[in-house]
């Protein structure tokens, strides 16, 4: 673990979490923006030029549900948000990690956290599918508990900062074809 870039790993029964203090692009944005021919390069670039830094970046994946129908994909995706964005209500976070004045917190969490930043890629296991919505909900408070620390143990980073291969793919502009 690099002094300069905090990350938690996780790997329950349910889900498996890669949350980087740190904003990361997807690797699917980063290879949609390397390829110079491609048609939604400029809405990627803009997307991920003006998105803001001082919020929590989050995905969920399914690639491991791919032999479920999609509408059994989509619905253990969305009760996974849900279940997360609740875990995150409860600890005193909005949906995009900024801290909610009203809500509570403990003091130290108070004081060095005003957000949750970074990124938080969950990959939903087939588990989800069968499980009680009590067990998700349980699930995302011990992650989002885990990220909580995380965050609290990580630097204070600079949050315009953008890594060397997301300016070299944003900040260039498109070679023309030939």
């Amino acid at each position: 673990m690099s002094k300069f870039n905090r990350r938690l790993r996780l790997q329950g029964a349910l889900y498996t979490l890669d949350y980087q203090v740190e904003h990361k692009m997807p690797f699917i944005a980063t290879q949609q923006l390397a390829m110079n021919n491609n048609p939604v390069r400029l809405k990627i670039a803009h997307m991920y030029k003006t998105r803001p830094r001082d919020t929590l970046w989050y995905s969920m994946s399914h690639r491991l549900l791919l032999s479920r129908k999609s509408v059994v994909r989509t619905w253990a995706l969305g009760r996974s948000r849900v279940a997360f964005r609740k875990a995150l209500e409860e600890r005193g976070y909005d949906r995009d990690g900024r801290a909610i004045p009203s809500v509570p917190r403990a003091k130290e969490e108070e004081k060095r956290l005003t957000s949750l930043r970074g990124t938080a890629d969950f990959t939903v296991r087939e588990e989800v599918i069968k499980a009680k919505f009590s067990d998700i909900e349980k699930d995302m408070r011990h992650i989002v508990d885990r990220m909580i620390k995380t965050s609290l143990a990580a630097p204070v980073a600079d949050k315009d900062k953008v890594s060397p291969v997301q300016q070299r793919v944003l900040y260039t502009k498109p070679r023309k074809a030939a």
